[in-house]
């Protein structure tokens, strides 16, 4: 179909004027379906304060199918309109004179951009003006009618009654009258008023209730009447019946509800706020043929762009895109800005809705994502300021978007700019200068430096201060341009702020964590390799040596830690490596000249003789070796006069036995923790591949109660477990006191030396004969 109007001529209206053009809609036979005759003729639209004859009214419908054409005729020419005008025409007219109606298809030219610009802006006060306001439903039914009958019921009703003087009473009166005159349709007709509000709901849902364009002229309607057919009802009355009836609606249903002429709409929110963002928020989901009607059939009624001066105008002449952003910017800033100095986003119109009521958080968003730093500038210093301290509306905080992105670095100065901004809130567990530390982020970094409030040695919530964060990635540069806020000289009185003090602190924490690059710059720039912290009194080597940290501990050696240096809990680095074992680094700390008798806290004794104890064998002997190949001494004693190789033969560590007696411990040095040579302490816990050892390399065998304690022998149990051992030293030289042997023989059988020497003991006469006499009768009954 062509465009509405598209065969009437029309004369051009003059811009300069307040010209409208106006329907003449003539009468026409009831009931018959004669052509609907109309002519169009132009009037002046008198301003809001002068005094105007009701000489028109405006029709308040929708388009409907543009493909259903309907043939009118106006000024004699035929022309098409769409299905939905047709019928409206039809109903409307009159059978005994003619009647005048403002209809935007009709009185505009549609085909003329700039003649609808100029139309549009004036349809506001064309509502306003006129006489009433007709809102066109459509068709009827049956139940419509009954609906119909009902609301102009309530309204005779409510009008018969004394008038309140104020609007609340006004209000309250149409409520109980309503409720009261509702029950007794129920009452009376129950299956009448559910047809009722069928007919109440089919209405709401009908297409007029989800355009954009009847919002303003329902709302600058001074009367309107709701017309299906040939059945009408005030809207004074009709706008109360959903609730009245408990008939859900939608939104954008009781927003237009809301805003019809009527006592409603002078207790809605329509006097609170009608500002374009409300508007736009309550009128969101309505729909136009053009998407920037949703903008433009809005702005006449709004209480910030409906006035003359508002730079916010409806402009055909522009592009969707155009004119939601001049839309932006009128509504976060009052003005249409340049958008080659103050580019704004491609929004669509969902988005727009979506970003309101928060527009201009939404605005300093994107401008902080996108670097335009020019409207995030404005958006910060001109009123209604954003805050810089709050959340964006992605859930970030502005800092935090800063830090966390590479591209951003011009907006850090228009943040710093702010001097409410605090600079040393917590996000997400962190302080800003510690986030910016932890990515390693320098130009931030120095921004955030420059502010006098920051707190450059604060601890956030993961308990590291920004210097730690910066050394835990290495950021060099970042720790260096920290480091450099500290003043050199402590200050007076001393303080813990100095550059000294921060920079050891940071070096035992960088040892600690095996930070290399840090710990090579502090070291570079002069700090003690002896660097101790100020709580456990931890060395920077004994904390590289604690946490394994190979490289850090050669590190800190080549600037001339010292190794014999004890930490708090007074261990050397040396001894520390070798308790966990870490022969790698103690090879480094002899290398570098640790002392290699140093003693161990826990046992007193020294790392040599520690490492015999250990259970991994493996590890033991590869530590001894090397403490025994660097000069450690093998006969170190413990605290309680225990040799290595006596607590190594005790353990039945043979291999152990062998590395120290090649290194030259003595075999026949007494053990004083038993009192015995090793070879005795050997035969005391039982260890027969150590006594074998030590047999074969010379031990002596000889056992007299001053070489051997009888209280080692005098157990049944001790002897049954040492037979093996009996049997080994006996043919071997070995030779036990009678009381032993008499023990023995108590016990298990005894080697034939044995009872040779019991036999020659009885012959010479030495000794005890009669003892000696028992053990061999014994012995001989044991053998048949």
């Amino acid at each position: 179909m062509d465009t509405l109007g598209s065969s009437v001529t029309y004369k051009p209206i003059d811009r300069e004027s307040n010209t409208i053009r106006l329907l003449r809609l003539f009468k026409g036979m009831k009931y018959y379906k004669d052509p609907i005759r109309c002519e169009l003729f132009e009037v002046p639209l008198l301003n809001e304060d002068d005094a105007q004859d009701d000489i028109y009214e405006a029709l308040s419908y929708t388009w409907g199918d543009a493909t259903q054409a309907f043939e009118i005729v106006v000024n004699g020419q035929s022309t098409p309109v769409t299905s939905n005008l047709y019928h409206a025409l039809y109903y409307l007219r009159r059978t005994d004179e003619d009647r005048i109606l403002w209809i935007d298809a009709v009185c505009i030219n549609q085909r003329d951009d700039a003649e609808r610009t100029h139309q549009v802006r004036r349809m506001c006060h064309i509502y306003k003006k006129a006489r009433e306001v007709i809102i066109w439903l459509g068709e009827t039914t049956k139940e419509v009618e009954l609906l119909m009958d009902a609301v102009k019921m309530l309204d005779r009703r409510v009008l018969a009654r004394p008038k309140p003087q104020k609007h609340s009473e006004r209000l309250q009166v149409w409520q109980d009258e309503g409720r009261s005159f509702l029950a007794e349709l129920k009452n009376t007709n129950p299956e009448f008023y559910e047809l009722r509000r069928q007919a109440l709901d089919e209405l709401l849902k009908r297409s007029w209730f989800r355009r954009t364009w009847v919002v303003q002229e329902a709302a600058n309607a001074s009367k309107a009447t709701i017309q299906c057919s040939w059945k009408s009802a005030p809207t004074r009355a009709f706008a109360f019946m959903p609730a009245l009836m408990d008939v859900k609606t939608e939104t954008r249903s009781q927003a237009l509800l809301d805003v019809m002429p009527g006592p409603l709409r002078e207790q809605s929110w329509w006097h609170d706020d009608r500002s374009l963002c409300t508007l736009l928020q309550r009128f969101g989901q309505c729909e136009s043929t053009e998407p920037c009607d949703q903008i433009y059939a809005l702005l006449g009624i709004s209480s910030d762009s409906g006035t003359p001066d508002c730079p916010l105008k409806a402009d055909y002449q522009l592009d969707i895109s155009q004119a939601i952003r001049n839309t932006v910017a009128f509504l976060a800033f009052g003005e249409i800005l340049d958008p080659q100095t103050y580019p704004l986003p491609p929004w669509g119109i969902a988005d727009l809705r979506q970003a309101l009521p928060f527009l201009r958080p939404r605005l300093f968003e994107w401008a902080l994502k996108q670097n335009i730093v020019t409207l995030a500038r404005k958006l910060i210093h001109e009123h209604p300021r954003v805050s810089v301290n709050e959340q964006l509306p992605c859930g970030e905080h502005p800092l935090r978007l800063l830090i966390c992105n590479d591209d951003l670095a011009d907006m850090g100065q228009v943040l710093m700019e702010c001097e409410d901004l605090d600079v040393n809130m917590p996000l997400g567990g962190f302080t800003p200068l510690s986030l910016a530390a932890r990515q390693g982020r320098v130009g931030i970094t120095r921004l955030l430096l420059t502010r006098p409030d920051i707190k450059v040695a604060s601890r956030d919530l993961v308990g590291k201060t920004p210097l730690e964060h910066a050394v835990d990635g290495e950021h060099i540069e970042v720790m260096d341009t920290i480091l450099s806020c500290y003043p050199r000289e402590a200050p007076h009185p001393p303080s813990n702020l100095s550059w000294d003090h921060t920079a050891s602190l940071l070096l035992v924490y960088a040892a600690e964590h095996g930070k290399i690059s840090a710990i090579k710059l502090l070291l570079q720039k002069g700090v003690s390799p002896d660097a101790m912290d100020s709580i456990e009194f931890n060395t920077a080597l004994t904390m590289a040596t604690k946490m394994g940290h190979a490289n850090a501990v050669e590190a800190l050696l080549a600037f001339g830690a010292n190794p014999n240096l004890s930490s708090g809990v007074e261990r050397q680095a040396l001894c520390i490596a070798a308790s966990n074992g870490a022969v790698d680094l103690v090879r480094l700390l002899l290398d570098a000249g640790a002392d290699r008798e140093t003693k161990c806290k826990n046992s007193g004794a020294t790392i040599l003789w520690d490492a015999t104890t250990w259970s991994a064998e493996d590890l033991a002997l590869e530590m001894v070796g090397l403490l025994a190949n660097r000069g450690a001494d093998v006969n170190a004693k413990a605290p309680n006069g225990e040799t290595a190789l006596a607590s190594a033969a005790s353990s039945g560590n043979l291999a152990m036995v062998k590395l120290l007696i090649s290194h030259g411990a003595d075999i026949e040095t007494k053990d004083e923790k038993h009192g015995v040579t090793v070879i005795w302490v050997a035969v005391l816990y039982n260890k027969l591949p150590v006594v074998q050892l030590l047999a074969d390399r010379g031990a002596d065998l000889q056992v007299t109660e001053e070489s051997v304690p009888a209280v080692l022998w005098r157990s049944a149990d001790a002897l049954k477990r040492r037979q093996k051992i009996v049997d080994f030293l006996y043919p071997r030289g070995a030779r036990f006191p009678l009381d032993d042997l008499y023990l023995f023989s108590k016990t298990f059988k005894l080697p034939d030396p044995a009872r040779t020497d019991l036999a020659d003991n009885i012959r010479t006469g030495t000794g005890r004969p009669k003892l000696g006499e028992d053990i061999l009768a014994r012995n001989r009954r044991s053998v048949s």
